[in-house]
């Protein structure tokens, strides 16, 4: 009886604190944080632990609220990701849950002239609440980004938080991500008064013109050097004051033509980060990823309005193209068990075969593809999905497509598309929870 008393209050617990939120206020002395849409209830706790190290520090939650001095954050460390917890204690046990990301703590940044900490709120690839903590003599703001032909044109202003530095150069440095291969440009800068510095300048393309190639992207880096040349800020372009970015499509904000056919030079906001990135790729695959991402914006307000379906399951084979491979015999299986009385079964399909069972048939990245993906609990997929995200609550089940007698993902090294790729098959791998492998050799490929 005291076992199942505890299973319970467990099981309650966990669904107190599973859709909690918190918002970050910056006070004179301190930062609260304050928890809602849970009860507070017993022992409850906020925790942040440095991503790296694995220091933490943890605060009972008061009424609503817990305060964190300045001094106690940056005692972590003095350059830091901080993942947000609640964490329950139920008789000897401990329920921790991530913090899921706010729009309340968009276009937040906090500096604290007496330590000279600088924190900003970031929103995790799985959609969770982090905090970069570092040190730093300058905060950054963009206001204008135009193109001039196919180049970039960039004003924004830098502010001196303590005593003021003498800046001698501000530069733009553009680096590619998979080579690390770099360019600086020298921009204008001049003082507006003590403690302001505006910077306004023109990034011409073709300067990184060797190192382009399709599908390449680049982060854009603002660099401070001082009258001895020494560098004494450096930090991605920042650029979470420049737009609320509500839906995921407006992260695109500048789309510059090239001079060689149909290429493209794509200006957007990363996600999570909120900085500023070049992608050069074609007209025909950026304006596919900008119907993907009006497609996650709807896959977003399905996910804020509607509950998961635990009774849908979610199907693909080899991008919407197929009835084939592992989905097609797992589905036909559960068919033949008679689970189509319990459960309510989704194909993305394009094709011509005939789909036993009477599914529900979407189209791939159509709006209904978004919506009936957000609401279903499980997913079964052989590729990839468009959305590099999961609810909490679902479960991916990875089967894969053959035997590989090739190399995949980090283990290619020739340049070229597959290379540049990695970084979505890193973030779609984070999402599955069960992967299938045919055989030996396949599950030692895979790790």
């Amino acid at each position: 009886m005291i076992n199942f008393i505890k299973r319970f209050l467990k099981l309650i617990v966990k669904r107190n604190i599973q859709n909690h939120k918190v918002q970050i206020i910056q006070n004179e002395n301190n930062i609260s944080f304050k928890v809602t849409d849970f009860n507070n209830v017993g022992s409850n706790y906020l925790v942040l632990k440095d991503r790296s190290s694995g220091r933490r520090i943890k605060k009972k939650i008061h009424g609503s609220k817990v305060n964190f001095s300045y001094t106690e954050i940056f005692n972590i460390s003095e350059k830091a990701i901080l993942d947000m917890y609640v964490v329950c204690r139920v008789y000897n046990k401990y329920i921790k849950k991530r913090t899921p990301f706010s729009n309340d703590n968009l276009r937040m940044n906090i500096f604290d002239k007496e330590s000279n900490i600088k924190l900003r709120p970031f929103k995790t690839k799985n959609n969770y609440l982090s905090i970069i903590v570092e040190k730093s003599y300058f905060t950054q703001k963009v206001y204008t980004l135009k193109a001039i032909g196919h180049n970039l044109y960039i004003e924004g202003t830098l502010d001196s938080q303590i005593t003021p530095k003498d800046v001698n150069k501000v530069e733009v440095i553009i680096t590619r991500r998979d080579k690390k291969k770099s360019y600086g440009f020298e921009i204008q800068s001049f003082a507006v008064n003590k403690q302001r510095y505006e910077f306004k300048g023109l990034l011409t393309m073709d300067k990184i013109r060797n190192d382009l190639a399709v599908n390449s992207r680049w982060d854009l880096i603002l660099q401070v050097r001082d009258l001895n040349n020494s560098v004494i800020f450096k930090e991605l372009i920042n650029m979470s004051e420049f737009s609320n970015f509500e839906n995921e499509e407006d992260r695109y904000l500048l789309v510059n033509k090239d001079t060689y056919e149909d290429m493209q030079f794509v200006f957007y906001a990363t996600m999570g980060k909120e900085s500023l990135a070049m992608w050069y790729t074609d007209k025909h695959q950026f304006e596919k990823t900008y119907n993907i991402a009006k497609g996650k914006t709807i896959f977003n307000q399905v996910c804020e309005s509607n509950p998961i379906n635990k009774k849908m399951i979610f199907f693909e084979s080899f991008l919407g193209k197929s009835y084939s491979g592992n989905p097609k015999y797992i589905y036909e299986k559960l068919l033949e068990l008679g689970y189509s009385n319990q459960f309510i079964f989704i194909w993305s399909y394009s094709g011509k075969s005939i789909i036993p069972g009477n599914p529900i048939i979407v189209e791939r990245e159509s709006e209904e593809y978004f919506k009936y993906l957000a609401e279903s609990k499980y997913w079964v997929n052989n590729i990839i999905f468009p959305v590099h995200r999961k609810r909490e609550g679902n479960i991916y089940l990875q089967t894969w497509h053959g035997t590989p007698l090739k190399k995949l993902g980090f283990d290619i090294e020739v340049d070229g598309p597959e290379k540049l790729a990695r970084e979505n098959f890193y973030l779609e791998s984070r999402n599955w929870d069960y992967l299938i492998s045919a055989n030996r050799y396949s599950s030692n490929i895979f790790k």
